[in-house]
């Protein structure tokens, strides 16, 4: 009983001493750790009563308890080796589920290093009304995925590539008739953050390539993208802009663009310029990324094109009339800085837009039929930047 009095009043300190009492808080866990030990001893008692008793209460000892538990694992006696495993991960969980309710009910309860993801949302994301919001509908569903942050970087790797195949096949894999299921934007947000903050190396990044896709595709979802499109999902956007701008792969990243543009994700301007000048993205990447600067520039960006307007790299091909053209990357260029500029790309040459307008979501109509063609259009914007104000 005296010991059971223990457990109850060290536990009740750790759940409600105010989180600025960091002194506090490593006297209660080394107080915490001999009562541990003698705990996970009672687990070999011969009395059956007397080692549930004991194994209640480590449970309520929660991550107090943990290297202790840890400790039992390899413990002589077998009964204890075997309702150690059983009771580490329950008194975790416990202990987690104890510490999400205690912030769920008072914020300023709890230290941000005791709450699941906390510190590192906080700094990435920020403390707004709508990252707080964000947050908090994260961690009311995933305060396991998000305490993985906080652990092994390798076992967060494999998590993460888990979860995003179980959300991918929840969507896309077989179902019985009816209404194909759609993506919880939350789900899909928990994992997007995730992802953008592995601290993996090459061999890892090349492992996750999967899991981009299984996400990418999941993000045009118009579940998904109702969600990032509202005003008041600031946070939201902000989250799929960090986990974007860590993509290396190709594949992702071209999406990643035709979402941007999709969505009218404005704030995004910054990540496409990005990919414009960086080299290594392949021409047709660079050429999506251009499209957005069109949709959502500046003229302040037409020097950026400019510098693109010898690029001969060949993007595709098209018909008109039975006429074959080809798209290069200065076509592209050139017609996403006449239209930032104010002026119609149509009115200079590019046959495709003729008799359709100008679309943000594709790039392979916007080329000529003939070498002659493109130098006029490249002739005529020089003649027209001679003509406008300084």
């Amino acid at each position: 009983m005296i010991r059971l009095m223990m457990v109850l009043i060290l536990f009740g300190l750790v759940m409600f001493a105010p989180s600025t009492r960091a002194a506090d808080t490593r006297m209660q866990e080394q107080q915490a750790q001999p009562l541990a030990t003698r705990l996970v001893e009672q687990l070999g008692h011969p009395l059956w009563r007397q080692r549930e008793s004991a194994a209640d209460e480590l449970i309520r000892l929660g991550r107090l308890a943990k290297d202790a538990l840890i400790n039992g694992q390899t413990s002589a006696d077998p009964e204890i080796r075997h309702r150690c495993s059983v009771l580490l991960p329950q008194a975790l969980q416990a202990d987690r589920r104890a510490r999400v309710e205690r912030f769920l009910a008072d914020p300023k309860s709890i230290s941000a290093a005791e709450v699941p993801g906390l510190a590192i949302f906080r700094k990435d994301i920020g403390e707004d009304a709508s990252a707080r919001d964000l947050y908090v509908e994260m961690l009311r569903k995933h305060d396991q995925l998000l305490e993985a942050l906080d652990g092994d970087a390798s076992k967060l790797n494999d998590v993460y590539i888990q979860r995003s195949q179980q959300l991918y096949n929840s969507v896309f894999g077989n179902f019985q008739g009816g209404v194909r299921p759609t993506v919880d934007a939350i789900d899909l947000t928990a994992l997007i953050f995730i992802g953008a903050n592995l601290d993996a190396n090459q061999s890892a990044v090349n492992r996750n390539m999967s899991a981009h896709s299984y996400l990418i595709n999941l993000m045009f979802q118009p579940s998904f993208q109702n969600a990032i499109k509202s005003p008041t999902n600031k946070a939201m956007r902000k989250v799929l802009y960090r986990w974007l701008e860590q993509r290396s792969d190709s594949n992702a990243m071209q999406q990643g663009m035709s979402l941007i543009v999709q969505c009218e994700l404005k704030e995004m301007l910054p990540l496409a310029v990005k990919v414009i000048e960086t080299k290594t993205q392949p021409q047709y990447v660079r050429a999506m990324a251009m499209l957005v600067v069109g949709k959502f520039g500046t003229t302040a960006e037409i020097p950026m094109l400019q510098k693109y307007f010898d690029d001969e790299a060949l993007l595709g091909q098209f018909q008109i009339n039975n006429v074959m053209g080809v798209t290069q990357v200065r076509d592209v260029a050139l017609a996403m800085a006449i239209h930032l500029s104010g002026q119609t790309p149509k009115d200079y040459g590019f046959e495709m837009l003729a008799n359709q307008p100008l679309n943000f979501t594709y790039f392979y109509n916007l080329g000529f039929s003939s070498k002659e063609n493109r130098e006029a259009a490249q002739k005529k914007w020089k003649a027209s930047q001679m003509k406008s104000p300084k």
